[in-house]
């Protein structure tokens, strides 16, 4: 997978934009100031220099040295800092918790789905949150992002009900269609599910 996100990251301009995930923005108003937030699949970077920018202490993981390369670059462009590890967010391993974790358009089988929440739940502070959007099955018949792979595509009550199995509070859980315009990646009329947890 690796291999396959270096490609996809390879051109000259940002796949997904440089703008953050409309969902983030709006809702980074619930994050505390001066956070330590941690942006996992971050790909390219454009949420977590969005979060840098507004003061947070940011950390992006992702499997694409390539993508990280470009966070690295945005983030010098618009004059913040941000942490780069590259990883699989399975095998990602933190000394420390973080107030809010970032996640957009991971796409995970059911049992992947839940293992992630776990460590999500583990790595965030109490009170932490976890704020994320993601695709729909509805998504299978579009052409605006997203795996063609319907075992990759969200339930949003298979969804919420493994956060709250995770301990998870949901806060918001949001399904809707909308007209994505992040970079070439995600263009068009999407369905999607968004999610606020706290822990």
């Amino acid at each position: 997978m690796s291999e396959f996100w270096n490609e996809k990251f390879s051109g000259e301009q940002f796949l997904y934009g440089e703008e953050p995930n409309k969902f983030v923005k709006n809702e980074s108003y619930r994050i505390t100031p001066n956070s330590k937030i941690l942006c996992l699949a971050e790909g390219e970077g454009r949420n977590g220099v969005f979060l840098a920018s507004h003061g947070h202490d940011v950390t992006c993981v992702d499997l694409s040295n390539v993508g990280l390369e470009k966070a690295s670059s945005l983030a010098l462009q618009k004059n913040v800092t941000v942490k780069t590890v590259h990883s699989d967010i399975f095998h990602f391993e933190s000394p420390e918790k973080y107030d809010a974790i970032i996640c957009t358009f991971l796409h995970l089988e059911y049992e992947r789905l839940k293992l992630f929440c776990v460590k999500i739940f583990n790595i965030l502070n109490t009170n932490g949150l976890f704020i994320g959007q993601f695709f729909t099955k509805e998504q299978l018949n579009k052409n605006s992002g997203g795996p063609k792979d319907i075992n990759l595509l969200y339930d949003p009550k298979i969804l919420e009900r493994v956060f709250v199995h995770s301990k998870f509070k949901v806060l918001k859980l949001d399904t809707k269609d909308e007209d994505l315009d992040e970079g070439e990646g995600h263009k068009g009329i999407a369905s999607l599910v968004s999610i606020i947890a706290e822990k």
